[in-house]
Formats: structure tokens, sequence, C-alpha cells
């Protein structure tokens, strides 16, 4: 059995996904509540995956202890934001710089 089968998968979507595994939940309104409700407390090694729309209530909720962020070197038409705005100063102490093929990643923790 692959490990990703085994840990439980939470998708931002507003589509449902038609034959997910029983591991994969689907939502579209307050991610973060709805997590840190199925995940009780203490709640840890969540896996957030997403751009800033997806994180931005979990940097505000300031539960976000490890930040890892790939920059993909493509020229988009327009500008994205990797973070939203009225986010707390939160300090990061730099981990790691890998690249993976022609991904650059950093991993961050929380001072």
């Amino acid at each position: 059995m692959n490990l990703i089968n085994k840990k439980k998968i939470y998708v931002a979507t507003h589509t449902e996904i038609e034959d997910k595994p029983e591991n994969v939940i689907c939502m579209s309104w307050n991610i973060t509540q709805q997590i840190l409700e199925e995940q009780k407390l203490p709640w840890k090694n969540i896996y957030l995956w997403g751009g800033a729309v997806t994180t931005d209530d979990f940097i505000k909720s300031d539960i976000i202890d490890e930040y890892i962020i790939g920059i993909i070197p493509t020229i988009l038409w327009k500008w994205r934001q990797l973070f939203l705005d009225n986010n707390p100063t939160i300090k990061l102490h730099l981990l790691q710089i890998t690249n993976q093929e022609w991904i650059v990643i950093w991993k961050y923790e929380k001072k």
C-alpha cells in the first residue's frame, strides 16, 4: 500500500471528486476550521499544499510551524501573490534550499 493512501488528504475544491479514495476529504468552505475539527486537538502533521487563497486563513490563524515554498520558473500573464494582505509578521528561519529538476524549494520553520 502506498504511504499516501494511509494519510487523510483534504482537497480544497468546489467540485466533488468522483471515485475518490476513502482517505480523500473534499472541502469548499472554512477549510481551516473543518480540518481542525476533523483532526481534534492536538493536531499535527498536516501538509497544506496550495496558493495564497488556500493558505491565507492558516497564516492568519498563526498555526503553521513550517513553510515549504516552491518557486516554479514560469512567466505568467498576471502577477500571482504568494501571500494575501493583512497577515501577521511571522519570523522564519531558513532550514534548507534544494532544487528538484527545475523547481527551487525553500524550507523554513517559525522562529
